[in-house]
């Protein structure tokens, strides 16, 4: 169920991830839809899809295991020990795999958001006409400045 849900998530990132290109794009050979940074996108939104979603569902099921275990008057309900013995299988795998999965297709994302941030062009239009004698010697107001400034 919750593969069904990523897919269709999934789906509509994609779809506006390629209507926004396309209304950015008047050339229709720049369009293409098999490009480098459209396989890329794609690949950084399918990890972002899968932490958002999994992180969630690993947490119920950690909440639900906490919450039945810790709330018990009575002893009838054990975790499952954490036995690594010559080659046994440890209960806890599929939750000790799938946080380390989460962590680095999140880290993955958190670099490619930085990367993609800091490649953009930030340009700063003032239309404002300096006001004479109100504010600092070269007739531009302090708050002009500091927006500048800070940008």
């Amino acid at each position: 169920f919750i593969f069904a849900f990523a897919v269709v998530i999934f789906g509509v990132r994609m779809n506006n991830f390629f209507t926004r290109q396309q209304a950015n794009v008047d050339d229709p050979a720049a369009r293409s839809t098999l490009g480098l940074h459209f396989i890329l996108h794609a690949v950084m939104i399918a990890c972002h899809t899968f932490v958002l979603l999994f992180f969630s569902f690993n947490t119920i099921i950690c909440a639900y295991w906490f919450i039945f275990f810790k709330l018990q008057s009575e002893v009838f309900l054990l975790l499952p020990s954490d036995n690594e013995f010559h080659g046994v299988s440890n209960e806890y795998y599929f939750f000790e795999a799938s946080f380390r999965v989460l962590f680095w297709c999140q880290s993955i994302y958190i670099a490619y958001t930085i990367v993609d941030q800091c490649r953009s062009d930030l340009i700063f239009v003032d239309w404002e006409s300096p006001h004479r004698g109100k504010s600092s010697s070269n007739g531009v107001p302090m708050w002009r400045l500091v927006t500048v400034a800070n940008e």
